[in-house]
């Protein structure tokens, strides 16, 4: 019975219940009913029958109770033992019986939201797929997420989700290693891509490769958002997306020379640099044709007067996020004020060890009468208030929203903003970048 107890606790503690269930028949299988035989010289005698042999046998009577005290007080200990595995296999049972119940439940539920999802048109659950997407820019090519998640579920779900074709515009292609089975990979990847049916298409490349540009080569016209992690200048010549609008390159080798992303044989509007640290003025060139067709970019400079620079050259700019990157040029170039007319987004960043005089220098020089939401919350400069107010009455700007974060100011401070501005909004603290 000890050997039942100990085994049926390590199993309720282990094992699932019906492993325990499959042990305790076992068990019971093999357990055979034992009648003792209790007969003794004395048992034919009752209390008032004793004859007078037996009369004088006090002394082996007296050891027959001995022996029968400890097989009762045994049997006594057996069905204790036996009445706590009882309870907890009672206890077991409750607990299937809870879970039975829990599932139950949940299939109910799951029944009643597969008959509402059924008499959903199909417009609705396009709808609600889309909502469904990773919240990433460029969602990997996985069964375990959607939108390939959602053409698992059932029939109606899948036909819904391939003619959706919003769902297969973005996608990041992994670098296809030559060791795997890269004919299947580039098949999934195809599959993907011409279910978007002509749609634009934002991708993220880890490399250009030839691989990667036969994949892509029926798509070309498609393709109008590009994020290439590059290693070396030679791999953006090979570029060419006629429809190209928006390219982010993401590198952090210096061997790639920012010029050469000035020279693509393209013209985007939306131009992201980042791991490029320390653009320049030496690699600006007015001639660039990418200067004037840009309504956004995002760029590092080492100081403030090749931000300004920068802001001349892009006169159709609406949005702007610039880092400004230590430097050990203390010297503050001379430069005529500048408005420009048409930003109207600008997020600023930079560090302690840049030029302490960056951002007085970039508010005394320039003026943005279209400036509607400015983010300082990345700017971990000396905040200028004296030349930003002046800033602000100078450019007469409809500024809606200021994020200030590591940038230092009190509530004085942004009262005097508020006094020029009445509807601006001014948030304290870390916050991420916004756009209008």
């Amino acid at each position: 019975m000890h050997a039942i107890e100990a085994n049926a606790n390590s199993e309720v503690k282990l094992c699932p219940a019906s492993e325990i269930i499959g042990t305790l028949q076992n068990i019971l299988a093999s357990l055979q009913p034992i009648i003792p035989d209790l007969e003794t010289p004395y048992s034919r005698f009752s209390g008032t029958n004793l004859s007078e042999s037996a009369i004088g046998q006090d002394q082996s009577i007296h050891a027959i109770i001995t022996v029968r005290q400890q097989q009762s007080d045994a049997v006594l200990h057996e069905i204790s033992d036996l009445d706590i595995i009882m309870n907890r296999i009672e206890s077991l049972r409750q607990h299937l019986v809870e879970k039975q119940d829990r599932l139950a439940q949940s299939m109910t539920l799951h029944k009643g939201l597969a008959s509402a999802f059924s008499r959903f048109p199909p417009e609705v659950l396009c709808r609600i797929f889309v909502y469904c997407i990773p919240e990433t820019d460029h969602p990997e090519m996985s069964p375990e997420v959607a939108p390939m998640l959602l053409a698992r579920i059932c029939r109606q779900w899948r036909e819904i989700a391939v003619d959706t074709r919003s769902l297969w515009c973005r996608l990041s292609v992994e670098h296809f290693d030559l060791a795997e089975d890269w004919h299947s990979v580039t098949f999934r990847y195809d599959t993907w891509l011409k279910r978007s049916r002509r749609r634009p298409l934002s991708l993220a490349l880890q490399c250009y490769d030839g691989v990667t540009k036969s994949l892509l080569q029926p798509y070309m016209n498609q393709i109008t958002s590009i994020a290439l992690r590059i290693t070396a200048a030679h791999q953006l010549l090979a570029i060419d997306f006629p429809a190209l609008q928006e390219l982010t390159i993401l590198s952090h080798h210096s061997q790639v020379d920012v010029r050469s992303i000035l020279r693509l044989p393209f013209i985007v509007s939306s131009l992201r640099l980042k791991g490029l640290y320390g653009f320049n003025i030496q690699q600006l060139c007015s001639s660039d044709s990418i200067w004037a067709h840009l309504t956004n970019f995002e760029v590092h400079v080492n100081n403030p007067y090749t931000f300004l620079c920068l802001l001349q050259l892009c006169l159709n700019l609406s949005s702007a996020t610039v880092g400004l990157t230590p430097t050990n040029d203390n010297v503050v170039r001379a430069l005529k004020p500048f408005t420009h007319t048409k930003l109207q987004s600008l997020s600023i960043g930079g560090s302690f060890n840049a030029t302490p005089h960056s951002l007085p220098y970039l508010f005394n020089a320039l003026s943005l009468s279209n400036l509607r939401a400015l983010d300082a919350s990345h700017a971990e400069l000396r905040w200028p208030h004296t030349d930003f107010k002046a800033f602000l009455a100078r450019s007469k700007c409809p500024l809606e929203r200021l994020i200030l974060g590591g940038a230092k100011t009190g509530h004085e401070e942004r009262a005097e903003y508020m006094t020029l501005i009445p509807s601006l909004e001014i948030v304290v603290g870390p916050r991420p970048s916004w756009v209008p």
